[in-house]
């Protein structure tokens, strides 16, 4: 029997967190500075990712919307480097607090630019998460860790920047735009790296 839509979406994410609950440890682990792992990081996502897109004609949605794809490929470059960093810099638990706040954003940005109403329940969620981060950045400025809690802040609002963009423009397969960010950000890291 087949699973239905939304039970597979929920299989997809619970998948998705497990994989990527590994993230920040393997970046502690790798034991190099911040700016070889983007690179490493992003050469290997083009690599992966980028042979997969020339399968099956994967290509054609980017060209149909060429700039909503650049800037949805740009953003997730800024995304995958910023989180990088951000762990580099900043506690674990930090970054993914911070990090959780990235609906928030796409909600406050679908406001902004798709005229969506936002519903009263998500403006005091939206308020209680300013909240704790507020918490959170008072508690790290002693800890050394505002800059990693900054990158995480700012890789929070991408990643509500993409998914606003990637609502208004569906039909856009995301596995070529992972692949596009991942060479940027291979490209802009590479001046600081040393792979």
């Amino acid at each position: 029997m087949p699973m239905r839509p939304y039970r597979r979406g929920l299989a997809m994410v619970f998948t998705g967190i497990v994989f990527l609950s590994f993230d920040g440890l393997l970046i502690r682990l790798a034991g190099t500075e911040g700016w070889t792992i983007v690179f490493w990081r992003g050469i290997f996502m083009f690599c992966a990712l980028g042979l997969l897109s020339c399968l099956g004609g994967r290509l054609a949605t980017l060209r149909s919307h060429p700039e909503a794809s650049l800037a949805s490929a740009v953003l997730l470059g800024l995304i995958s480097s910023l989180f990088v960093l951000a762990i580099m810099h900043a506690s674990v638990a930090n970054v993914v607090v911070i990090l959780s706040s990235a609906p928030l954003f796409a909600a406050l940005f679908s406001r902004l630019f798709l005229r969506e109403r936002v519903p009263y329940r998500t403006v005091l969620a939206i308020a209680a998460c300013m909240v704790g981060m507020l918490l959170v950045f008072m508690g790290s400025e002693t800890g050394g860790m505002l800059a990693g809690n900054i990158y995480a802040l700012a890789a929070a609002a991408a990643v509500g920047g993409n998914l606003t963009l990637l609502r208004r423009y569906p039909t856009i397969d995301r596995i070529p735009l992972i692949a596009g960010g991942g060479i940027l950000a291979a490209v802009v890291a590479l001046p600081m790296a040393s792979p």
